[in-house]
């Protein structure tokens, strides 16, 4: 409505408040928030609840011992499998040796030693195999798959040198 007033003509009702750019500015940000929140934990759900529902673990990996391959961040999907059916050139995750951590390294070589097997172990990256045979029961499973980046998602550890062993957080049960 227009009104005059000493010959000028002027708005009632004025609104108050942020102008209407600004409103849609804001509601484009809320939604766009709202969507990257959900897809974050579909993300998350699906590389975690899934797998562990399935019988399978998944794995971060905080080095670049297994580059290019696997790089530090890469979310691990790991299933226990029976030593019997692992081979050279599989990628397995074991408990390291004094059982601080876990580790994700390539079989280069099988051995029986007394009976019992043992699995020599190398990072891709690494110029020599780790310096401790692996036995059996250390070995969590074989890696099935590799999500690039993802495990930045789950766990963000400080980022250790390439040639360290490429160590393992576990993100499910």
């Amino acid at each position: 409505m227009v009104t005059k007033l000493s010959g000028l003509p002027t708005r009632t009702g004025i609104r108050m408040g942020f102008p209407r750019s600004l409103k849609t500015v804001g509601k484009i940000l809320l939604r766009a928030l709202l969507i990257s929140t959900v897809i974050t934990a579909a993300l998350v759900f699906g590389t975690t609840t899934i797998p562990a529902v399935l019988g399978l673990k998944t794995m971060v990996v905080t080095s670049g011992s297994m580059e290019p391959a696997i790089r530090a961040g890469d979310a691990t999907i790991i299933r226990t499998t029976p030593v019997d059916s692992l081979r050279v050139g599989d990628v397995i995750t074991y408990g390291s040796v004094g059982g601080e951590g876990m580790t994700t390294h390539r079989i280069i070589a099988i051995s029986e030693i007394d009976g019992t097997t043992f699995f020599q172990t190398k990072g891709d990256f690494n110029n020599t195999p780790d310096p401790n045979l692996t036995p059996t029961g250390a070995v969590y499973g074989r890696v099935v798959v590799t999500l690039p980046k993802l495990g930045r998602l789950l766990f963000s550890p400080p980022r250790p040198s390439a040639s360290s062993s490429s160590s393992a957080h576990l993100c499910s049960s």
